[in-house]
């Protein structure tokens, strides 16, 4: 073990921006449950900061011993949970038999991306693709929201028109206020979903490319829902 240095704290301070993420190909993770998914997966650790209490709590060996104080202010989080990592990025392979894609049109919320990375694993969806203009899946709060789904559901960032373009025989689906009531449909796949963003929803320039529009119903004068709400409703819906 060693003790952190000046310039493993300027490092861990740069990959708070998305240049330097992908700069250096790593992205901080953070707590016992993140550090266990990492390594309970095929992502490699490039760096791993710990308290000596925490370390010796897990039973840690292989680490690099940063105090109290100096996690607090690494920390991408209100109170540092004592142990911080430093992951490679990897770009996970899409199954040959994936029938379930989300798309993600704009959605800029780090907090909901990650809420929808964990939905998309828990209900099945093959894989993720997100516009460009969709937060980065790397960023840390969207790596917290998503409580180790990210280790595991393959995302791609791409046009999201030219994916439409290529999947024409899928059942292409887009949650849209102006829709049919879900619950009138049994959504099928191999298929597509696609969701928008909470202030702006899908593009028409993408709804011209999908086959039915859904709406989800809703009482009392609630006008829209969060967007991680709304994606863990839509996928619900779909049979096998």
């Amino acid at each position: 073990m060693q003790i952190i240095s000046r310039s493993q704290e300027k490092l861990v301070r740069s990959l708070a921006n998305k240049k330097y993420r992908k700069q250096e190909g790593l992205f901080i993770l953070e707590g016992e449950k993140l550090l266990k998914e990492a390594l309970d997966s095929d992502f490699e650790l490039e760096m791993l900061l710990a308290t000596e209490e925490k370390a010796a709590t897990l039973g840690l060996e292989d680490f690099t011993i940063a105090d109290e104080r100096s996690l607090q202010k690494l920390s991408q989080l209100k109170t540092s949970p004592g142990i911080l990592a430093l992951a490679k990025m990897k770009e996970l392979t899409i199954s040959e038999h994936a029938d379930l894609f989300l798309l993600l049109d704009e959605v800029k919320d780090p907090g909901n991306l990650g809420t929808i990375i964990r939905s998309a694993e828990a209900f099945g969806v093959s894989a993720i693709i997100c516009s460009e203009q969709t937060v980065d899946q790397y960023n840390s709060k969207v790596v917290q929201a998503s409580m180790g789904s990210i280790f595991r559901v393959p995302m791609r960032y791409q046009s999201l028109k030219d994916f439409l373009q290529s999947k024409s025989t899928l059942n292409r689906y887009a949650i849209h206020l102006s829709g049919t009531s879900i619950n009138q449909k049994t959504l099928q796949k191999p298929a597509l979903l696609v969701m928008g963003s909470e202030s702006h929803g899908v593009s028409e320039d993408l709804l011209a490319h999908v086959n039915q529009c859904l709406t989800i119903p809703m009482q009392g004068r609630v006008e829209s829902l969060n967007v991680s709400v709304a994606t863990a409703i839509a996928l619900s819906a779909f049979q096998d």
